[in-house]
């Protein structure tokens, strides 16, 4: 009888995400994107975060504040069908972050603050706006809040640009 439980351990963090032609993917198996999973992957030319057909649910408070080449680097993230919560600081000081594709319903606090290039992201299914969430969002151009039930204090301060 083999007693080796190896098989049933967790999974290391480079079986649970993987980078190909500057673009990180999520296994199929994660539901929440935190920064200790991305702690010891190799995050250079990194520009893209794909969570299509991925199951994540929800991207960890803080979860991008820790790596600033990622940050420097990341211009457009791909939220899964499944991702619903985008956790405080996550895309903090993403300065090159130019676009957020897919309908988060939770955005914590400070998520996009500094976010100076984000130009577009669609809020039509979010419920809930942390405050700050996009403090300094120069470049940000429309959102659509119709179904925004709760918007903190100081969410779209300084965002220059915006229109509607």
């Amino acid at each position: 009888k083999n007693n080796d439980d190896s098989s049933s351990s967790t999974a290391t963090p480079e079986e649970l995400v993987k980078v190909e032609n500057g673009t990180l993917t999520v296994n199929s198996t994660v539901t929440e994107l935190t920064a200790d999973m991305l702690a010891d992957i190799d995050l250079t030319g990194v520009t893209t975060l794909d969570l299509r057909g991925s199951n994540v649910t929800s991207i960890a408070t803080g979860n991008l504040s820790s790596d600033s080449s990622w940050r420097n680097k990341l211009k457009e993230v791909h939220l899964g069908s499944e991702t619903g919560t985008i956790g405080g600081s996550a895309f903090r000081s993403c300065h090159v972050l130019e676009t957020v594709t897919g309908t988060p319903t939770v955005i914590g606090h400070s998520a996009f603050v500094g976010c100076k290039k984000l130009t577009t992201i669609d809020l039509s299914k979010t419920t809930s706006i942390g405050p700050g969430a996009f403090l300094d969002c120069k470049s940000l151009k429309s959102v659509n809040v119709c179904n925004v039930q709760t918007i903190e204090m100081a969410v779209f301060s300084n965002c220059t640009s915006l229109q509607d």
